[in-house]
Order: C-alpha cells, then structure tokens, then sequence
C-alpha cells in the first residue's frame, strides 16, 4: 500500500506534463498551418473592405474637387480686395479676431503635440491599455483621424491669425443685404475637410458603422456646404434662393441619414 502511494504522485505528475503536452501540440500545429498555409500573408476580408472603401473614397474626393473646381468657375467670386467695402470690412473682422485666432492656434497646437505623442507611444508600447481595451484597427485609425483634424485646425486658425483667410466680395442681392459683404473661404475649406473626418469618427469608429453607410451623408454634407458658400457669392437673388434652398434640403437629408446610424 505504501509504494502504490509513493506511485501516485508521480503519475498524477506524468498525466499532468502528458496533458500539457497534447494541449500544446495542436496550438504548435495550427501555427504551422498558418504560416504554410497559401493564404499566409493575404489581406483577411476585412482588410480588403478597408481598401475597397477607401478606393471608393479616394474617387468621392477627387470628384468632388472637380466639382468644386466647376463651381468656382461658375460662380466666378470677386476677390475682397477688389471691392472697397469688403476690403474695409475684411481689415475689421481681422484685426478683431486676430487675438482670439492666435490664442485658438496656440491652444491646437498644444492639443494636436499631445495626441501625435500619443499616437507615437501607442505604436511602440505593445502594453498600452487602450490597445487592450479597444480593437487594434479602430485604436490606430481613430488616433490618425483625430490628429488629422487637429492639423488641419491649426493650419485653419493660423492663417486667420495671420490674416491669410482667402476673402471673397459678397455682393448685395434684392431681400438680402443692401452692402457688400465678405465672406472666408478658408473657412469653408476647413469645413470640407474637418467635417467628414468627424462624420467617419462618430460613425464608423465611436458607432461602429460600416464605411459604406457614411459616403452618402459625407457627400451630402460637403455638397450643402458647396452650395452655400456659392449661394453667398452669385449677385442673383432668385439664383441664390435656389442655392440656399437646395443646401438646406442637403443638410436634412444628411442630418437624416446619419440619425439612422444609431438605430
């Protein structure tokens, strides 16, 4: 009795290394696989959606460009400093927020050199905790976007701190204002750029939507936008009612859109 249970431990032991063993030999062989396998190495089908998308993207953007290429030559604005009234206005405008754009550049900048270390420590600390808690894919697209956006706002403040807003004449139309105007097209600039990068935050990486259901609303959005800024700029009243009518339908349209990515 007593040498069976000197035996015992010891084959508990063998059974337990034996286990170990046999548990370990097909994780060692699925890795193998991996790696012989013809697949090894190819996009999953997930990654190659992200691509397909972003292709997809890419020609959104450039027709869109073209398009905003299209309207400024129809539209043909006058430069600010062509027209007295807008010059003065300009200069006023400038002068008064060159203060507050300064102070909103500094605070960007500051705000964007976070988020870059952030990013920059996130790519090479295998431990982060936000790399844990959130998906790899989501974590890096997310940081890169929010830089993205915090770029293109300091470029946007500095050059209205440094009076560098691109400033068209808005000309004066019947039922609207009787003087010249000014309008910054740099703002819209920023607009067109900012806002769809936000869209693709809240929806694909804070909602989780599919990129395939943020293109028509980011269209829509940047095309309300187009429209609007060209709605400022023609000297015709019933041309301009057009323009504002079809920018406003846009907006809703979008605004709709993008309430159905929470149902």
């Amino acid at each position: 009795m007593a040498s069976r249970e000197m035996l015992k431990p010891g084959r508990a032991c063998w059974r337990i290394r034996k286990e170990n063993v046999v548990a370990v030999v097909p994780e060692i062989e699925a890795a193998s696989d991996e790696r012989t396998s013809p697949t090894a190495g190819k996009p999953s089908d997930g990654a190659a959606e992200m691509v397909l998308y972003g292709r997809n993207y890419e020609l959104g953007a450039v027709v869109f460009f073209v398009g905003c290429i299209v309207t400024f030559v129809l539209v043909r604005p006058r430069q600010c400093a062509d027209v007295l009234e807008c010059s003065i206005a300009a200069n006023e405008q400038v002068w008064e927020a060159h203060s507050m754009h300064s102070h909103i550049a500094v605070g960007t900048g500051a705000f964007l050199t976070r988020e870059v270390m952030s990013f920059v420590q996130s790519r090479t600390d295998s431990l982060d905790q936000r790399l844990v808690a959130f998906r790899m894919p989501d974590s890096k697209l997310s940081e890169a976007l929010m830089c993205t956006l915090l770029a293109v706002l300091l470029v946007t403040q500095t050059l209205f701190a440094c009076g560098m807003s691109w400033p068209h004449a808005v000309p004066p139309a019947a039922s609207f204002a009787q003087t010249w105007g000014v309008q910054h097209t740099v703002r819209y600039l920023d607009w067109m750029v900012s806002v769809p990068l936000l869209l693709v935050i809240a929806g694909h990486i804070a909602l989780g939507r599919p990129l395939s259901e943020l293109r028509v609303s980011i269209l829509m959005t940047n095309v309300c936008m187009l429209l609007a800024w060209a709605a400022l700029l023609v000297p015709d009243a019933v041309t301009r009612w057009i323009l504002i009518i079809s920018s406003f339908a846009l907006y809703f349209f979008a605004s709709f859109d993008m309430a159905m990515w929470a149902r």
